[in-house]
Parts: structure tokens; sequence; C-alpha cells
């Protein structure tokens, strides 16, 4: 919690929808109602073309996607951070099959809303306020969406590690990070 870090995932090779992590909600764990950070170090595989989700929030039927790569045709293999009544942040260049990229999104204190990959902007930032926690009880799920009944549009390939900060970083804390991450993978 505060600006600590939380390591969910080291190193896995996940299976589309078969491999996901479920990490409890809490009442210390209120991402999305105020300024955040997340970044996974990834590295997507050909699905045929299926949405995947590199980190949801479990609200069961009406469940959305967090951080995901696209696959419709407009944005096909663009990442996108899905928010349910708001613009969604969109990568402006393709997250393509095989290679390793450190994603993220931050929202500051101002609610601009902004996407980056291994450390520099990527796509336009949108101005968002809305409440993502807005239930208490919502998981959140590290490779995978889960529709309702069953976990679906997971990642295919990666994901070496994931870290969520309640609070966004500064371009020089983001920079040490990715610096990091890049060493380590």
């Amino acid at each position: 919690t505060g600006d600590s870090s939380t390591n969910f995932v080291d190193y896995g090779h996940w299976t589309a929808a078969s491999s996901h992590v479920t990490v409890n909600d809490n009442a210390a764990f209120d991402i999305g109602t105020g300024e955040f950070e997340m970044m996974a170090v990834v590295r997507f595989e050909d699905n045929g073309n299926q949405y995947q989700h590199i980190a949801t929030r479990d609200k069961g039927a009406s469940n959305w996607g967090w951080l995901r790569r696209a696959d419709n045709a407009s944005n096909a293999g663009k990442i996108i951070f899905s928010v349910p009544t708001a613009d969604d942040p969109i990568s402006a260049t393709v997250a393509s099959y095989g290679t390793w990229y450190i994603l993220g999104v931050s929202r500051d204190s101002s609610n601009n809303m902004q996407l980056w990959r291994d450390g520099a902007t990527d796509g336009s930032s949108v101005s968002n306020s809305e409440d993502l926690d807005a239930d208490s009880d919502d998981n959140l799920i590290i490779g995978a969406m889960h529709n309702g009944t069953n976990y679906v549009q997971g990642v295919q390939g990666d994901i070496a590690e994931f870290i969520l900060w309640e609070t966004s970083l500064s371009d020089k804390a983001r920079a040490d990070c990715v610096k990091y991450l890049q060493d380590r993978y």
C-alpha cells in the first residue's frame, strides 16, 4: 500500500486463460480512486487475434479489461487501458508477437491517464477521474479476464513481472524502474 510496490507475479509462461493469478481485494488495495501506476514485463505470442488481458478487475458478468492487447480491426495489436464510461487511452504503436515489452499505465494527481512502453509515452493522454474501484470487493486478475463464469482472453506468452503502485511515478522513478527491469530481463 502507499508508495510501496507489490510484486504479484515473478516470471511465468502463460497459456491463455488457463494461467492467471487472482489477488483478493481488501480495504488497503484501493486502486482506481486516485492516482496509480501499473507496469508489466510481457511478451505476447500469437493467439489468433484474441484480446490478451494483462490485468483486469473481476466484476463478474460486467467485467471490463484494464490493461490488454487489442484484437479489433482498428486497434489490432495496440495496448488499451479500458475504463467503463470514459475514453480509453490507446497506444500509438503495435505490440508485436515475440518481443519483450515493459508496458504500463499511470493516472496522475490531475487525473491524466497515459500509456507508456519501455518508459516512453505511447499514445495520447486522456483525462479520467472515474472511480475505477467502485465496488470494494473486486479482485485483481493478472493474465486473464473473468466473464462471470470462466476465465477468458488471457495472455498467451510470458508475463515476467507485474507491479502496481497506489501513486503515479515521477519520470525519474519510472525511468529507474524500467532500467532495473530491462537489466533484470
